[in-house]
């Protein structure tokens, strides 16, 4: 990518492809670009994005990517509560992001990935509620799977039930 005098954004250099590291981690990236200041985005699985880093024509650059945590979870389903009726929300500082669940079974799995290491809170809710279970200090550590057991089979079934009513017309 490169940057224009103190333009705060970066546009992808000309003929320029994203490429992948070899084993050894090494790679080259070719393409034209005027003048300007250049910078380098990486992403790979399990790691956190690093960039746009800034760099100099021709340097021969050693970037560190930082492991990231993931936090994974599950909800019991059933007939009261169904799979498209939840949503797991995550706040870790100013950073909220939300999932929908995966059908494992008899339940409904949750997992949130690419997260900075930190203490988060996990919400798990129906749908047009605003409380839910509210699960405070789930510790994220950098290149490690959370299982919290508060976020296991989490049962959110406790006082509802099933009502089942057939809408009909005025004429029967």
């Amino acid at each position: 990518q490169r940057r224009q005098g103190r333009s705060p954004g970066w546009e992808p250099l000309r003929d320029a492809e994203a490429v992948t590291t070899g084993v050894d981690g090494r790679f080259a990236v070719q393409g034209d670009a005027d003048a300007g200041q250049l910078g380098i985005e990486v992403t790979a699985a399990g790691f956190l994005p690093l960039g746009p880093q800034p760099f100099a024509r021709g340097a021969d650059l050693q970037l560190v990517l930082d492991a990231a945590a993931t936090v994974t979870g599950s909800v019991l389903l059933g007939e009261v509560i169904e799979i498209q009726d939840v949503v797991v929300e995550l706040s870790l500082g100013e950073q909220r992001v939300q999932e929908r669940l995966e059908r494992r079974g008899s339940q409904g799995a949750f997992e949130f990935t690419g997260l900075p290491a930190g203490i988060a809170s996990v919400r798990v809710r129906v749908l047009g509620e605003r409380d839910g279970l509210l699960v405070d200090g789930v510790l994220l550590r950098p290149g490690e799977v959370t299982a919290d057991p508060r976020l296991q089979a989490v049962d959110l079934v406790a006082g509802r039930r099933v009502v089942r009513f057939t809408v009909v017309g005025t004429d029967g």
